[in-house]
């Protein structure tokens, strides 16, 4: 039940960063940007974590690629 509790807690990060992100209209400092994608990133594993206890397999495969978009956009944004 603890697991299940901090997976949730981990996935709220990533809707309260995502909320963050359309509340500023799409438009962070690259401080904000920085926090919403490691707020995403949080919300991205703990997704997967929860899919692969479910053996949801399809899903995890789709988190994956969200954590390595989201990845890259960051790379992306610190390397400007």
């Amino acid at each position: 039940m603890v697991t299940k509790s901090i997976l949730w807690a981990m996935m709220g990060c990533q809707m309260v960063a995502w909320a963050y992100f359309s509340f500023r209209g799409g438009t962070l400092s690259n401080y904000h940007f920085y926090i919403f994608s490691l707020g995403m990133m949080t919300g991205q594993i703990g997704a997967a974590i929860e899919t692969w206890i479910q053996k949801s397999y399809g899903t995890l495969m789709v988190q994956v690629y969200f954590f390595v978009f989201t990845f890259i956009g960051l790379i992306n944004r610190i390397s400007q």
